[in-house]
């Protein structure tokens, strides 16, 4: 599993866990597809995914959640240990219905915009 780090509206680098509303039907094999790309407007996380539009905030957690690394003592087999590889305090919430983004398409032009803005 790949995890990956992303930038907060500070532009920092943490692991953030991301909670979305609803339910994904997925019919293909989305190994190594991309889900969804993440935006900030105004300190606004937006995720877009396909041709929908999520609107987010950062929500603390109620209680940290610790990435673990377990490790195998070599000699035995038997021990087990484990690292603490991160620690993570916030989650982006995406619980806010979605907007559709709607091409348009002129003979000149191709625009994209986002239906009530």
């Amino acid at each position: 599993m790949q995890l990956f780090l992303i930038p907060n509206e500070h532009g920092l680098e943490e692991l953030t866990l991301i909670e979305l509303q609803g339910t994904f039907e997925i019919n293909d094999d989305i190994s190594g597809m991309e889900f969804g790309e993440i935006q900030w407007n105004n300190g606004i996380p937006y995720v877009k995914i396909v041709n929908n539009l999520y609107e987010g905030k950062f929500v603390d957690l109620e209680k940290p959640l610790l990435l673990l690394n377990k490790k195998t003592a070599k000699k035995s087999g038997v021990n087990q240990q484990c690292e603490i590889e991160a620690i993570i305090e916030r989650k982006l919430l995406f619980n806010i219905r979605p907007r559709p983004i709607i091409t348009t398409t002129t003979a000149a032009t191709t625009t994209k915009s986002v239906f009530g803005k």
